[in-house]
């Protein structure tokens, strides 16, 4: 049995990072994130491997960052924190602002997929159903206005997901979420203090031991919730770290991945953001193809299928 390799992309631009990192990481990597999506789209073609891009909806429109928030009905204590906060790290539209040659190169040519990551890169956690609504409204208007073509496939920001979530993105026509891996490591829930920097230590070390496979909980393995598959997205792609030998430890941790999914007869699935090729896109392509490489004399040998996520 071949083991499906899946690749995604949450492409969201200064809408996902805005709230969580110090503004010389935002204007750093967020200010490439739109070369280095284009470069990914080429790197993808040049080795004729499928990849999901989640893009947020907000970078299809020409409105202002302003504008869209308060369209999706945010409370004005959000408004203002929106304000304070996002706004002074827009340096100009490559902040904010897909660039149009890459949404049609993603809509147009089939090895690519053009998914949902919500319209404003909202919290599911803290989310009401209200806001869940508009967002995924929100987004498929955007995009079908924009590319004449509706999403199928869902990535969460922070693959958070809850039943509500479940719910209204079947009500909405999406027939695929990407969610966290089967393992208390990764469950996307609120952590404050202690637990959370443990969780984030972990984390980081997972990048280069697998911790992940070691406390995986079975128990909450599903293939289909509320009508709507389930993709899991264990492994994320560190692309360039600072030393070259973490970059080569990186990437055997994920080829152990790999082998764990085939192993178990799992789909194996990698992700990451434009945004984290952005400090160094040169180098960060360079250590990513290597990956990509590797995989494709898997493929050549008959023992993996790449896919979409629509195809799950």
């Amino acid at each position: 049995m071949m083991t499906a390799v899946y690749f995604s992309y949450d492409y969201e631009l200064l809408w996902g990072v805005w709230d969580g990192t110090g503004e010389g990481y935002a204007r750093r990597n967020v200010a490439a994130a739109n070369e280095v999506a284009g470069r990914l789209v080429g790197l993808h073609k040049k080795h004729d491997i499928p990849a999901t891009f989640a893009i947020v909806g907000a970078m299809l429109s020409g409105k202002t960052p302003l504008e869209i928030m308060a369209g999706t009905g945010r409370s004005s204590q959000d408004l203002q924190r929106f304000e304070t906060t996002f706004m002074p790290r827009v340096t100009g539209k490559d902040m904010v602002q897909v660039k149009a040659e890459t949404l049609d190169e993603l809509a147009q040519n089939p090895l690519f997929e053009v998914a949902s990551h919500t319209h404003t890169h909202f919290y599911a956690l803290k989310a009401s159903d209200e806001l869940i609504e508009r967002e995924f409204k929100a987004f498929n208007d955007m995009l079908k206005r924009k590319t004449g073509q509706e999403a199928v496939s869902l990535v969460m920001p922070k693959n958070q997901m809850t039943a509500a979530v479940l719910v209204v993105a079947a009500k909405h026509g999406f027939k695929v979420v990407r969610m966290n891996p089967d393992s208390w490591l990764y469950r996307p829930v609120n952590r404050a203090g202690w637990a959370a920097k443990l969780i984030r230590i972990l984390r980081f070390a997972d990048t280069f031991i697998p911790l992940l496979e070691l406390f995986v909980d079975r128990s909450r393995h599903v293939n289909e919730i509320s009508n709507v598959k389930v993709n899991k997205g264990p492994y994320f792609v560190r692309p360039l770290l600072r030393f070259g030998i973490m970059n080569w430890l990186h990437r055997q941790r994920l080829k152990v991945g790999f082998y764990y999914c085939a192993l178990r007869k799992i789909d194996c699935h990698f992700w990451s953001h434009p945004h984290n090729f952005g400090a160094g896109p040169d180098a960060a392509m360079e250590n990513f193809e290597k990956l990509l490489i590797w995989l494709k004399r898997k493929e050549a040998k008959g023992q993996i299928a790449f896919k979409l996520m629509k195809d799950t």
